[in-house]
C-alpha cells in the first residue's frame, strides 16, 4: 500500500495536473483507466465522478502516452 501513495503523491504533487495523467487502477474487482481528479485522506475522486477508497486500490500506474 505505500507504493499506491507514492505513486498518488507523484500524481497530485508532481508537475502539472493531475488530471492530464492516465493512469490504470487494479482494485479488487476491477480495474479502471481514467484521470484523477482529487484526492482525500481515505480516496480519490476520478473524471467520471467515482469515488475510489485508496484502501481497496491494489495497484496504480500512470500511462505513458
Amino acid at each position: 500500500n505505500n507504493l499506491v501513495k507514492e505513486v498518488l503523491d507523484e500524481i497530485f504533487n508532481g508537475i502539472g495536473y493531475s488530471y492530464n495523467k492516465k493512469v490504470t487502477i487494479e482494485t479488487n474487482d476491477k480495474s479502471i483507466t481514467t484521470y484523477l481528479v482529487a484526492r482525500s485522506k481515505n480516496s480519490v475522486i476520478t473524471l467520471e465522478d467515482e469515488a475510489i477508497p485508496i484502501s481497496q486500490i491494489k495497484s496504480i500506474t500512470i500511462k505513458k502516452d
